[in-house]
């Protein structure tokens, strides 16, 4: 029995509450010479590079000869974020610093910065040198950050002020290739935003009845099932098909991109005559979702440990690699999300379409997520489904509505995790993804009336415009700040209403909707306005409409271009 005036015992530590690795036979001795509070990286002997994360392989040469070596610890800050919203573990910590460092030693790693400050854009630079520190998190487990040991030795780009043109338009009509396939059935869910009477499994039942209906087709009609949130057999199942061609393609958002390029393959090649693609997320309400990052993936190893636990964290690494080379400013990117809100005043489907319109100004007043993104940077959280129906081209005018031609189609997947990123100012995906889209269809971006861009953030379509050529490299920034005042002094954006280049005109992921996977709604839309059934937002004189997207932050790519002419 303790005797009254003893004193208390200590409190048992806290247990970590973060993310932690679960390592894997190829990465076991990099975590092991952590607890030793050793940084090593391996080294291949054939071509004498070192690379990070630890393979079985070399990346550069592929071959297996390799040995660890200690590395020096010392680096330079390659691109950072100011993260408030703290993740699972960090609470108490934000804001804070994760930042991709540059080793002396080549390879490039995702960390945390340990400072004695408050982070701000004013004390954290790119080009800061670095050293490793060590934080024992678990007696198992020991993560390796990183501390500022002196001032940034590159300098800032000088801000752009001359607006670049968009890529000339061809005079006349378009006339692509022989089309790929052709859609005939489109819908969304009725409703958008929260529904907490669907599944996910039930959110793709409903747009697929309502696509099929929309075709003047019946569940019976499908041979083809392509899905990915909910897989082909689960979906066929639940709907009661047994097809004969399946595609179940997850690379994130752009999934249904890739799969109309995969689908439109399919029916020319005599694999399925109705394809079916479908999408349902409930990630607003989230019902039965599940987490995608597992422990023992390279992202749960060396991306997740570091509070890198919500999109905008991710998302938003490559920004201030793209600030820093070309002078783009945050000013510059708030026109984005003010634009696409000016749509969504013209859709009635839009969640945000009795919101009311917003500036630049009320971008950079709203409150800061994860820097450089402030909260209407970031793209809204919905419940909500969709879905297609493609047949071959020749069977297009034997349907009720108004054929749009799959034109062409790219799709591409460089990296996983978004330190892996070769450069940050570049998607390689998406640049491979899109030279093959108009190879394949036979035109330019001059050639294009309509653009749909994935907007999971206000960046992602800056990156696009520069990735698809539809402006010069980091020229984004100054081509999107073009406005003209009308005479009730209101903002006329470039890429809104009467503007030179109509972008999202659905209002996009950060005003319309975004369920976590957005590439269904982009193809949507884009069909919707080749239609011309887009009501008060209809683009006139539209021919041509190319809808891209990521998967999985830039990693993965997929473009589609579609026309209402053969």
């Amino acid at each position: 029995m303790t005797a009254p005036d003893s004193p208390p015992a200590p409190a048992a530590p806290a247990k970590y509450a973060g993310a932690l690795p679960r390592p894997t036979p190829e990465t076991e001795p990099y975590w092991s010479a952590l607890r030793e509070h050793r940084l090593q990286l391996p080294w291949c002997t054939a071509c004498g590079k070192a690379h990070f994360y630890p393979r079985l392989l070399c990346p550069h040469c592929g071959d297996e000869k390799l040995e660890w070596r200690a590395a020096s610890g010392r680096g330079r800050i390659h691109t950072f974020v100011i993260n408030h919203k703290a993740a699972k573990g960090y609470e108490g910590k934000a804001p804070y610093v994760i930042a991709v460092i540059e080793l002396d030693e080549g390879p490039r790693m995702l960390s945390n910065l340990v400072m004695d400050e408050t982070p701000t854009p004013a004390n954290v630079k790119i080009g800061m040198p670095v050293l490793v520190t060590f934080e024992d998190v678990t007696p198992q487990v020991t993560l390796p950050r990183f501390r500022i040991t002196g001032p940034s030795a590159e300098l800032p780009a000088p801000e752009k002020t001359q607006a670049p043109e968009r890529a000339p338009r061809t005079p006349g009509l378009v006339h692509t290739k022989k089309p790929l396939a052709a859609i005939v059935g489109a819908a969304e869910s009725e409703v958008l935003g929260t529904l907490p009477h669907l599944s996910r499994i039930g959110l793709h039942a409903d747009a697929a009845r309502r696509a099929l209906a929309d075709a003047g087709l019946k569940f019976s009609d499908v041979d083809g099932i392509f899905s990915t949130v909910a897989g082909p057999n689960e979906l066929s199942e639940y709907l009661g098909i047994v097809p004969r061609y399946i595609d179940s393609t997850s690379v994130g958002g752009c999934s249904y991109m890739i799969m109309v390029r995969h689908a439109a393959a399919a029916i020319a090649a005599g694999q399925c005559s109705v394809a079916l693609i479908v999408h349902g997320e409930s990630g607003r309400s989230r019902i039965d979702t599940y987490p995608e990052v597992q422990p023992a993936a390279t992202a749960g190893q060396f991306e997740a440990p570091f509070g890198t636990a919500a999109a905008p964290t991710t998302f938003s690494i490559p920004v201030m690699r793209h600030f820093h080379q070309f002078g783009t400013t945050k000013r510059q990117m708030s026109h984005v999300p003010a634009a696409t809100r000016e749509w969504a005043l013209l859709n009635p489907k839009a969640i945000m379409h009795t919101a009311g319109a917003i500036t630049p100004d009320d971008v950079m007043a709203s409150r800061e997520v994860c820097f450089p993104f402030n909260l209407l940077d970031c793209c809204l959280v919905a419940d909500g489904g969709g879905a297609l129906v493609l047949v071959a081209a020749e069977r297009a005018r034997d349907f009720p509505r108004p054929p749009v031609y799959v034109a062409g189609g790219g799709e591409a997947v460089a990296h996983r995790q978004v330190a892996m990123m070769r450069d940050f100012t570049v998607a390689d995906a998406s640049v491979l993804s899109g030279k093959l889209a108009f190879a394949e269809a036979g035109i330019g971006p001059g050639d294009v009336d309509h653009l749909m861009l994935y907007d999971a953030f206000s960046f992602t379509p800056m990156m696009f415009l520069e990735d698809l050529g539809f402006v010069p490299r980091g020229e984004s920034g100054p081509f999107l700040a073009q406005t003209t005042k009308g005479p009730d002094g209101k903002l006329n954006y470039i890429t809104g209403p009467g503007g030179k280049l109509p972008m999202n005109t659905n209002g996009g992921g950060l005003s319309y909707c975004h369920t976590g996977r957005y590439g269904m709604f982009a193809l949507l839309e884009s069909v919707y306005q080749l239609r011309g059934e887009a009501g008060a937002r209809q683009v006139p004189n539209v021919h041509v409409s190319l809808a891209h997207g990521p998967g999985r932050q830039f990693a993965a790519a997929g473009t589609v271009i579609m026309t209402n002419q053969i």
